[in-house]
């Protein structure tokens, strides 16, 4: 090999060695950055709001909602880094604890959107027809068919700073056709979050 070669081999391989530091160093991006984040979210929800189609409210009260996020593992991190997390619902009528995995992408200044899906076990005490007690009515008691149930969660939200974010978030319980009754449950309202 000529001089001239090596020297401009060598001018390459130096050339792609600072290009591959300078993109290993450069700044990760808004969504990675939260993704590294655990997170505690405590929020009031109306209970049974009904949102969805054939599924006129029957409970009209409220939950309290507290949701922990971890960081992303680096092995789901091909789909997008989602969080694990951990929560529970707490209402009158039908409390439950969930897990899952959840999103949260940056889209302009401080707003984001915010998606995720998991599974749920609830304490309803009335789950299918059978178990409704003499003079109830199914347009009275919300049957949801089986206590486990999956989640479907959507919203949007606002991030103040690194650590402090107001989401507006809905969820909704399904047990898609797994049991006799599959009415659901939807649940609307605000969440704080406190990320560290």
């Amino acid at each position: 090999m000529s001089k001239h070669c090596f020297s401009v081999a060598k001018m390459l391989a130096c050339g792609l060695a600072c290009l591959a530091e300078s993109a290993s160093a450069a700044a990760p991006t808004q969504m990675e950055v939260w993704s590294q984040q655990f997170e505690l979210r405590l929020g009031i929800l109306g209970h049974d709001t009904g949102y969805l189609d054939r599924a006129y409210p029957r409970n009209h009260n409220y939950a309290i909602s507290l949701e922990l996020l971890f960081p992303s593992p680096s092995f789901i991190s091909f789909a997008f880094d989602p969080r694990p997390k951990i929560g529970l619902s707490l209402s009158e009528e039908i409390s439950f604890v969930y897990a899952g995995l959840n999103w949260d992408a940056p889209v302009y200044g401080g707003w984001y959107v915010h998606g995720g899906f998991g599974g749920s076990y609830n304490n309803a005490d009335r789950l299918t027809e059978r178990d409704l007690q003499p003079g109830e009515n199914k347009d009275t008691h919300r049957l949801v068919g089986c206590y486990a149930l999956f989640q479907i969660t959507a919203g949007f939200g606002y991030r103040f700073d690194q650590n402090i974010n107001l989401q507006f978030y809905g969820e909704h319980l399904s047990n898609m056709n797994l049991c006799d009754n599959n009415e659901g449950l939807d649940q609307w309202g605000v969440r704080l979050g406190y990320a560290f």
